[in-house]
């Protein structure tokens, strides 16, 4: 349990690090900037542009590197998400090696797709109601003593 709150400090550490004086750059949702997202030993980054990307992705590789945390390229993903129809190309460099880019990830058990729409994750949920409504039929088309009422009153 120790080994996990250390290794949560030292990758919020390395997460809310800063290069110069310029704090790593995310989405505007409200008033905040949203650079990151963590759970245990995920971390998805946040960037409104691709250069914005490469420098929090460079920035991540040299302050984990600076707390011995090596980054690994092969396990990073990358994921433009547009409304635009054709599919830009990510070109971000993790050590000299070429990120991996997907059209779809799962983060906490929900599907990020690379267009800004939800309708996969929708249409799994509405999925997973409907398979919960036909396993509770019995509950809604079994008779009802009359007694029953009565000893609920």
């Amino acid at each position: 349990m120790m080994y996990s709150f250390a290794f949560f400090l030292q990758t919020s550490s390395i997460s809310t690090a800063k290069c110069s004086t310029e704090q790593l750059e995310g989405v505007k949702v409200g008033d905040h900037n949203i650079n990151n997202l963590r759970y245990a030993d995920d971390t998805v980054h946040i960037a409104d542009s691709q250069e914005k990307q490469q420098n929090v992705l460079t920035i991540v590789t040299i302050e984990s590197e600076k707390k011995g945390l090596q980054l690994n390229a092969k396990k990073t993903e990358c994921m433009i998400i547009s409304k635009q129809l054709l599919m830009s190309v990510c070109n971000s460099l993790c050590k000299g090696e070429r990120i991996k880019q997907v059209r779809t990830f799962k983060y906490l058990g929900f599907t990020i797709t690379s267009d800004p729409r939800c309708d996969t994750e929708t249409q799994k949920r509405v999925g997973l109601t409907k398979d919960t409504f036909i396993k509770m039929k019995s509950i809604f088309t079994t008779e009802i003593e009359d007694s029953t009422p009565k000893s609920i009153l």
